[in-house]
């Protein structure tokens, strides 16, 4: 089994948890406490001895999902969404369809390392809400997450100053970020040639393909220094 295969694993037995214990239902201490137990960046702080309120300020830097569904768009024409039907229908296709196994070439090296330590993130303290709206602004671009924390960016809502999210960026080794190490929004390091910063989805296959391996260079980077 590839690493792929395994990522499809982890996301239908994510999705089972989720149907079998009523998710929505559930307190928020239920379900910070099933994120512990089954998200991977949370469940890594924990791991190492983080106190759980901590942990679960967790985040990605890459989404695998966002990206990996989008090339499904692009360069297999498959709509993708998690459910278990059409996850487990997608883990039986990666063995029989072709354009589906190309697609899982293309992200395997990503994929390789999407869920190590370099790819975590712990966002500021009392922030974790910064999680569900750089999703949404952003598609969890780091790039342009980064962007939008200075200034009057739509993230620079969950610090203080700009002095701050230069400090924040220090302590999480996102300097990776920025060219020279210089820690401002015009020296960041984009991810794709572009004009404008577009989203994920908004973006062709070469154009994921290019973010792919920066993407893994990044996390790569992080994995030696974090």
């Amino acid at each position: 089994m590839n690493t792929v295969e395994e990522i499809i694993d982890y996301f239908i037995a994510y999705q089972k948890m989720v149907e079998s214990v009523d998710y929505e239902k559930k307190s928020q201490d239920e379900k910070n406490a099933l994120r512990l137990q089954y998200d991977e960046d949370a469940r890594y702080y924990k791991s190492i001895g983080y106190e759980d309120a901590e942990a679960l300020h967790a985040d990605v830097l890459f989404s695998f999902w966002i990206i990996y569904k989008t090339l499904l768009l692009k360069d297999a024409n498959w709509v993708s969404y998690k459910t278990l039907n059409f996850l487990n229908a997608l883990k039986k296709y990666t063995k029989t369809k072709d354009q589906i196994q190309s697609v899982n070439q293309s992200v395997s090296e990503f994929a390789s390392v999407c869920y190590s330590k370099g790819n975590f993130m712990l966002l500021p303290d009392g922030c974790r809400a910064m999680n569900n709206q750089r999703y949404q602004m952003t598609e969890d671009r780091m790039d342009v997450t980064l962007y939008q924390c200075f200034g009057k960016g739509v993230l620079a809502k969950f610090f203080k100053s700009d002095d701050d999210v230069r400090k924040w960026i220090r302590e999480q080794r996102l300097d990776v970020f920025f060219i020279d190490g210089d820690i401002c929004p015009e020296k960041i390091d984009w991810m794709i040639d572009e004009r404008k910063p577009k989203l994920i989805s908004e973006m062709s296959s070469e154009e994921l393909k290019q973010y792919l391996k920066r993407a893994t260079e990044k996390i790569k980077m992080r994995n030696e220094l974090v």
